[in-house]
């Protein structure tokens, strides 16, 4: 198939978000579930395509080129990095050539694609970077919509937009983390990760660890947050090798979640037990 035009038209067709909050909460969700799967150069390359896909929320059409020198790294790493990320299902990318003139190639549209339910690309036509591998994992991800996007349509497209004029943050900033995790989580967790990497990186080990329990991180964070704080005393304990401490919290906090689920399913028989003794 033909590829797309850089034109207004298409960046909106592409938007899978309505607002830079929709944005934020994705991003903070691709580097809870997959930080432990990124290398810090992949992490760099996704933390410059959120900043840059703010104006059409969640497409970025900052060039590789440009990313790299931003990072001061090679386009190659920057190529890596994104076939890294579409092969999780986290972005795809979309080749565009130019809407006048010679037609001649553009860059890359990147789109982000929803973790969560939310919206879907309305565009079936996928196309990729020369240098992307032909067998990169689509995402499971079909979200569609009907609502119509809100947005200002620009005469012109440029190749590249100024961020700040519709700023979104980044989720490394402290001061916006606790808006990216669970309600309670941030207070709980702060105190025992060295940065905010190694916060996601504690967070997703809780995620994994009551994956297959049906309980919210935000009905139980002092319990959570009472197995991180003794985890953490026992690995200042030298009780816990530090190669392993990932792995003893993942342990710990699956016990935890599913002692929790044993309790709340059973409450209801001992409520009615003891009611039946104070009869």
């Amino acid at each position: 198939m033909s590829a797309l035009l850089n034109t207004v038209e298409t960046y909106r067709s592409l938007q899978p978000f309505f607002s830079i909050g929709e944005l934020n909460a994705n991003t903070a969700e691709i580097r809870l579930h997959f930080g432990v799967q990124l290398t810090q150069s992949t992490r760099n390359v996704l933390d410059v395509l959120h900043r840059y896909a703010s104006k059409y929320y969640g497409v970025s059409y900052r060039s590789k080129s440009k990313i790299a020198a931003e990072l001061g790294v090679t386009r190659r790493t920057v190529i890596r990095a994104c076939n890294a990320l579409e092969s999780l299902g986290v972005i795809k990318q979309y080749e565009l050539k130019r809407h006048n003139g010679d037609k001649r190639r553009s860059s890359n549209a990147i789109v982000f694609v929803p973790i969560k339910p939310a919206v879907q690309p309305n565009v079936t036509t996928e196309c990729h970077d020369k240098e992307t591998p032909n067998n990169a994992k689509e995402s499971s991800n079909t979200y569609v919509t009907d609502v119509p996007i809100k947005i200002a349509i620009e005469d012109v497209v440029k190749e590249d937009v100024n961020p700040k004029a519709s700023p979104a943050i980044n989720p490394n900033d402290k001061a916006n983390l606790e808006a990216s995790l669970p309600d309670g989580w941030f207070k709980q967790s702060r105190a025992y990760a060295s940065d905010a990497n190694d916060l996601y990186r504690i967070t997703g080990e809780l995620f994994k660890a009551k994956h297959a329990t049906d309980l919210r991180v935000e009905d139980h964070v002092e319990e959570f947050g009472e197995v991180l704080r003794r985890s953490w005393v026992s690995l200042k304990g030298g009780r816990i090798n530090r190669t392993k401490w990932y792995a003893y919290l993942f342990a710990a906090f699956k016990r935890t979640a599913h002692e929790i689920e044993r309790r709340e399913r059973f409450a209801p028989m001992q409520r009615d037990i003891e009611a039946l003794f104070n009869v």
